[in-house]
């Protein structure tokens, strides 16, 4: 083992020294003086002057100006959590069906007798709904309770028991 130790220490010596030289040697000038790059620079760069750059550029393409105007996702509807005014609730189905058509009635009326800057909306989106085992007559579409309320008083001046409830609803972006 003595002998394969000292027989690598020799070939690593070996290896590692030399008997000529690398390179020649270098003559580094002993002047320190600064070099003048301005007397001894040859290149005119007087024909080579920067042109003005032209800005105005006129571009056609085929994207649609709701892209360009970021607003592609303009009036596409999204469910979310919001209010409807429930008008009514009942058993029988054909209740709730002429309760949908008096729900319907009432807000013409009221739309055609209201000033125009009231702000309320023109058509009101009226649901018949069944969950088991009741028929529900809901109207609106509201992400704001405050909406909703103000559309439950006016409701409530001609149905009675008038509430708003949290539902998922459907609305316009």
């Amino acid at each position: 083992m003595a002998r394969l130790n000292l027989l690598f220490l020799v070939f690593v010596v070996v290896g590692c020294s030399s008997s000529g030289r690398v390179s020649a040697p270098v003559d580094v000038p002993d002047d320190s003086t600064a070099v003048d790059s301005v007397a001894t620079e040859t290149f005119d760069i007087a024909p080579y002057a920067d042109q003005p750059v032209d800005i105005h550029v006129d571009l056609e393409h085929d994207v649609p100006a709701s892209l360009m105007e970021n607003r592609a996702d303009a009036g596409i509807e999204i469910r979310v959590s919001g209010f409807r005014v429930q008008v009514y609730s009942t058993l029988d189905q054909e209740e709730a069906a002429s309760a949908e058509e008096a729900v319907r009635a009432f807000w013409k009326e009221t739309i055609a007798s209201s000033d125009p800057g009231a702000g309320l909306p023109p058509d009101l989106p009226i649901y018949g709904l069944f969950r088991q085992p009741y028929y529900r007559i809901r109207a609106g579409d509201f992400v704001e309770r405050a909406e909703a309320d103000r559309i439950a008083v006016i409701l409530g001046r001609r149905f009675e028991g008038v509430l708003v409830v949290p539902d998922q609803v459907t609305v316009v972006k």
